[in-house]
């Protein structure tokens, strides 16, 4: 995991990487990926931090189904 401060704007991002081990994978699943992120680090109107990015995967990467998109994480109450 690394988090950085950009220079110019002081804009927070977050860089990490995980290992996932699936105990009883389905047939169309791994037993093991690896997946990162690269999240900034953001606030709503309301003044809540929030995290927005992206991620991938190399989730059944040798069935071309591995996994990438865009993520939000928000704290619940």
């Amino acid at each position: 995991m690394r988090v950085t401060r950009d220079h110019e704007d002081s804009a927070v991002r977050l860089y990490y990487l995980y290992e996932n081990t699936t105990l009883k994978p389905l047939d169309s699943d791994s037993d093991r990926h690896y997946g990162a992120a690269c999240l900034d680090l953001k606030e709503m109107d309301s003044g809540q931090a929030y995290l927005e990015g992206v991620y991938w995967t190399n989730r059944n990467w040798h069935k071309a189904l591995n996994t990438a998109g865009k993520i939000t994480l928000k704290r619940s109450k």
